[in-house]
């Protein structure tokens, strides 16, 4: 999506969360994680998050060392806060309506989810990494599902953090 440049991909709270509390999950996660993070690491592609991630995450059980590595994110180069803008908030505003009129059972986004998802297509990411992935009828709409709407109207791929290797099947 961004003419073969860096990939730019978008980090929700969960990711940062797991990684900072080191989260007990799946090994496929894990490693999944570990995945983006060597990528990080190493400066292959750009993270972008919005500058509402630092309440999200700021606020949760983090000891002081994971809150001081958050917060020198801002340090690297490969990893970008985003502010919420104008444009970005509209978009928000969008795709909130969107799901609040779907007829399917299902309740709308939270603005903190619609806030993440607009900042990155506005900001043109190819990825949109995150854990939030079930729907729960009348509780909650998951974020891996609508990557079929996501990809479709904004070119932005919804995914879970894979392990090296593992091919994300690509929507035609």
């Amino acid at each position: 999506m961004n003419g073969g440049k860096n990939r730019l991909s978008y980090w929700d709270s969960g990711i940062f969360l797991a990684w900072l509390t080191n989260e007990s999950r799946s090994e496929e996660d894990t490693l999944g994680i570990r995945h983006l993070i060597d990528g990080f690491s190493t400066g292959k592609g750009l993270i972008f998050a919005s500058t509402i991630l630092l309440a999200e995450v700021l606020d949760a059980r983090l000891s002081e060392k994971s809150r001081d590595l958050f917060r020198g994110l801002r340090a690297n180069r490969s990893f970008h806060f985003i502010d919420v803008t104008i444009p970005t908030a509209a978009r928000a505003a969008e795709i909130r309506y969107y799901y609040s009129n779907k007829s399917d059972g299902l309740p709308g986004l939270s603005t903190p989810d619609a806030i993440h998802l607009a900042t990155a297509t506005v900001h043109r990411c190819d990825v949109f990494y995150t854990f939030d992935g079930a729907d729960k009828p009348g509780k909650q709409r998951g974020l891996l599902p609508l990557n079929e709407y996501f990809y479709g109207t904004y070119g932005l791929r919804i995914e879970r953090p894979r392990p090296e290797g593992q091919i994300a099947l690509e929507l035609c």
